[in-house]
This record gives structure tokens, C-alpha cells and sequence, in this order.
């Protein structure tokens, strides 16, 4: 026997139900302790650069080029913020995660993300780091301008 158009559509409508339930819990399972680290790192960035002036625009902006942790405006430049957070100063602490490679990878997501937004291609732009370092009591924040500079 076939199934009915009504039968059909609201097996349709059940399976999209259930697979939209199924993405976005697997969204909020899939983080590691170190995501989430990262996370509340890009938190204490984000309100520290509100507290110096900042507007926040968006955060965690991905691709698969690269990711960007904050899209900030500091006055008329839009500023393109990567957030890191380390626990110790062990193996060069939050500085020493800034790689070469790390600002390449940047810079590509950054290229990218002004080609898919036009209304920003002629904007000011820079780089900033925001590094984070130390537990609560203790922490450590330091904001370094204009990184992506040669």
C-alpha cells in the first residue's frame, strides 16, 4: 500500500525534527575542555576590549581557512581579535601560541571574511591579540595592537 501525500509529508516533517534535535545537541556535546577554555577566554577578551572602548560585532567567525575569535570596532577600524588563554606561563604561556603559521592562517581568514563582506573591504583594519593568563585570582590580561604588521 502507498502512503498517503499527508503520511509522507509528516514522516518528512518528523525527520526533520529529529535530525535538527540531533545537530544541535551534538553541537553543545562536541566541546573539549580545551574549547571550552577557549571560550571563556574569548569572554574575558571580548568584555575586557568593551571595558577599553571596543564594539563587539561577531565572534567565532569559521572557516576553513582559519577562525576568528572576535570582529571588534575600535572607532572606525574593525578590528580582527585573536583570544589566547593559558593556565601557566609554562612552554612561553599565551604569547608563544601566536605563531608565524597562526598569523598566516589568520590573515587568510581575514582576506576571506572582508571578500564575503563588502561593506567592510574598505574599512581600517588591524590585528589585535588578547592574551590571557593565569587562574581567576591571579589572571593576567594583556591586550597587544596591531600584530599583523611585517
Amino acid at each position: 500500500m502507498k502512503p498517503s501525500l499527508k503520511q509522507f509529508l509528516k514522516l518528512i516533517q518528523s525527520q526533520d525534527t529529529d535530525d535538527a534535535h540531533r545537530q544541535e545537541t551534538r553541537r553543545y556535546n562536541a566541546h573539549s575542555p580545551t574549547q571550552k577554555l577557549g571560550e571563556q577566554g574569548e569572554v574575558i577578551a571580548r568584555q575586557y576590549l568593551e571595558q577599553h572602548g571596543l564594539r563587539h560585532l561577531d565572534s567565532n567567525i569559521a572557516s576553513n581557512l582559519g577562525e576568528i575569535d572576535l570582529l571588534m570596532m575600535d572607532g572606525e577600524t574593525l578590528v580582527f581579535v585573536e583570544v589566547k588563554m593559558r593556565k601557566t606561563a609554562n612552554f612561553g604561556g599565551a604569547i608563544a601560541a601566536i605563531t608565524p603559521t597562526k598569523l598566516k592562517r589568520l590573515r587568510q581568514a581575514i582576506a576571506l571574511y572582508l571578500q564575503q563582506n563588502p561593506r567592510h573591504a574598505q574599512r581600517d583594519c588591524r590585528i589585535d591579540a588578547v592574551l590571557i593568563q593565569g587562574a581567576a585570582a591571579q589572571r593576567e590580561v594583556q591586550w597587544l595592537q596591531n600584530i599583523g604588521v611585517d
